[in-house]
């Protein structure tokens, strides 16, 4: 990751983005050897379950011509404490990783009253524990530095159960859709650089999904039994987190000049059963609308997101948005990046022991009930097709009538829970 240096005399700048020095008007208060940074403090990734990991940063700072200077360290700013606790001992970093998520950290180094300092990026996420499957797409071939995109034409790819979708031109020699690549490039701007994650892993050590959501990406199982997905571990490509953070020839450097404008980037997955919206879940790529702007962020490690909450799907689709947009659509890049798919196992499945149902009559005038095999009660959600909540019966008994007559006439879903089963159904309001 490309990461922003802080070398600062009156204080600290926003960790949301801004390069600076600042120096006093009077230079009679210059310190004769001022501190100065060697080279960046790296970003750290790891699990909660992980030892404390220990730092030195003998030669990340130091005050040229007096190699023996005793340097002070000071943790100046640490943006979410829910993620990780730092600590400074003499020279030596010690970093706790609690819980997942991701934190921005300001570090600053001082020498005779002038400090410099640098901003960097802990990650943590936490595998879920259980009977799940799997797609890490390590299964998928490559050599060392490398990608596949779709120039065979087969339109996409499988690992285990999963089929990911792809849409390539011969003419343009352009993809949509997903790839698969294990390049590690997180530091080299634009287009060329389509393939790389920004968390910059080893090289040739991991392959991962790599999508271009010109419109949306989709996946799908290509047994075409419907599954419940726990989650996934998404991050930014670095083509789109290097331009949010510098800006490119297309796309703003998020927060603006001052680094103050409240951008965001914006990953939303949807889940459908048998092309019936089953539920959405967004996760920000990228925030910079806090009030404190050392708290804004973009995505550069790996980060955990929990789709259990869709229940029992048959697809996803994937789609971006961002604050940042022109006459065209999307300025900032539609790239995001994804590994390793958990999925409840066949044996374990909902679908296994799925819920009968059938709303009747359908279409209704506002008013249906829910014929269903033999239960003392069970759990109803109803939603809009836009996936508005609009009504929840904690305990419904089948047969009993449901009103929806306060609501505009239109195609509404009905998400039935019992126990660990769930299914959705369709009803149509026609008043």
């Amino acid at each position: 990751m490309m990461k922003t240096i802080f070398t600062l005399s009156l204080g600290i700048l926003a960790a949301g983005g801004l390069t600076a020095q600042e120096t006093t008007g009077d230079n009679s208060l210059l310190a004769e050897n001022p501190p100065i940074l060697v080279r960046p403090i790296p970003d750290f990734e790891s699990t909660p379950d992980d030892k404390t990991l220990h730092f030195d940063l003998h030669d990340v700072f130091e005050v040229p011509g007096a190699p023996d200077a005793q340097l002070s360290y000071t943790v100046e700013h640490v943006s979410n404490n829910d993620v990780a606790t730092v600590a400074v001992n003499a020279s030596s970093l010690a970093i706790d990783f609690l819980a997942a998520g991701q934190t921005n950290v300001i570090l600053s180094a001082e020498y005779e009253g002038f400090s410099v300092a640098d901003t960097f990026v802990i990650g943590v996420i936490q595998p879920p524990e259980g009977n799940y499957f799997r797609a890490d797409l390590e299964d998928l071939k490559l050599s060392v530095n490398a990608y596949w995109n779709g120039g065979n034409l087969s339109g996409g790819f499988t690992t285990g159960p999963v089929r990911f979708h792809n849409s390539y031109n011969p003419e343009w020699f352009s993809w949509s859709g997903w790839s698969y690549t294990n390049m590690n490039n997180d530091t080299t701007p634009g287009y060329e650089n389509q393939y790389s994650a920004a968390s910059g892993d080893e090289k040739g050590k991991n392959i991962y999904a790599t999508s271009y959501a010109s419109t949306s990406s989709g996946i799908s199982f290509h047994d075409s039994t419907p599954r419940v997905i726990k989650g996934a571990a998404v991050t930014n490509s670095a083509n789109a987190a290097l331009s949010m953070k510098y800006g490119d020839g297309f796309a703003k450097k998020f927060g603006g000049a001052d680094g103050t404008e409240p951008d965001w980037f914006k990953l939303a997955i949807n889940g459908y059963l048998n092309d019936v919206p089953a539920g959405s879940v967004d996760f920000m790529l990228a925030d910079y609308t806090f009030e404190d702007a050392r708290d804004d962020y973009i995505i550069t490690t790996w980060q955990w997101v929990e789709l259990s909450s869709l229940g029992e799907v048959d697809s996803l689709s994937f789609s971006l948005s961002s604050t940042d947009n022109g006459d065209y659509g999307m300025n900032t890049p539609a790239y995001f990046c994804l590994d390793n798919l958990y999925m409840e196992t066949l044996a374990s499945t909902p679908q296994q022991k799925k819920l009968a149902v059938s709303p009747f009559p359908n279409p209704c005038k506002g008013v249906f009930m829910l014929n269903m095999d033999s239960r003392p009660s069970v759990g109803i959600t109803i939603y809009d097709i836009s996936m508005r909540q609009v009504k929840k019966i904690d305990q419904y008994f089948p047969g009993a009538s449901i009103d929806i007559t306060d609501q505009p006439g239109g195609i509404y879903l009905v998400r039935i829970k019992s126990g660990s089963e769930m299914t959705t159904v369709k009803i149509i309001n026609e008043r």
